[in-house]
């Protein structure tokens, strides 16, 4: 878990996942998953007078579409949409799920799921911190990054 000021905005991120049907390095229960989010939220409230945050996370939020695998089963973290309706970030990136990439809103909030880089996904933020609006476009490295 780390928080960084970069200009205006305050980067959040937290790693690991929670369990999932992957059995991958780092996975915590939701309780302790959820334990480690509550300190996050502490360091973004100590860090952020201003509400401008963007929370990265490995695991992506339940049922946001960027957490459904392959069968449709939604893996993703309760507690992460909670954290997510409760400080309202700009931006909301995840990954975790490969094949669930893309863009989709979560309690209101813009989140992303690029998709692995090794198959040559990736995301694009642009960021207008004065007006408060986030665009969000995929990309793939074949692409050229500025459409």
């Amino acid at each position: 878990m780390k928080v960084y000021k970069f200009r205006e905005l305050v980067l959040a991120g937290i790693g690991g996942s929670i369990y999932t049907p992957f059995s991958t390095p780092f996975e915590y229960s939701e309780e302790e998953y959820s334990r480690m989010l509550a300190k996050l939220k502490e360091e973004i409230k100590k860090n952020s007078n201003n509400g401008k945050v963007v929370l990265v996370s490995h695991t992506p939020p339940y049922m946001s579409g960027l957490d459904r695998v392959r069968g449709g089963e939604y893996v993703g973290s309760p507690s992460l949409r909670k954290l997510v309706a409760e400080t309202r970030p700009l931006l909301v990136v995840v990954g975790h799920i490969h094949e669930a990439w893309g863009v989709a809103s979560v309690e209101g909030v813009l989140a992303v799921n690029p998709g692995p880089l090794k198959a040559g996904r990736y995301a694009i933020a642009d960021i207008d911190t004065v007006k408060n609006i986030v665009r969000v476009r995929l990309a793939r490295l074949s692409e050229s990054p500025c459409g």
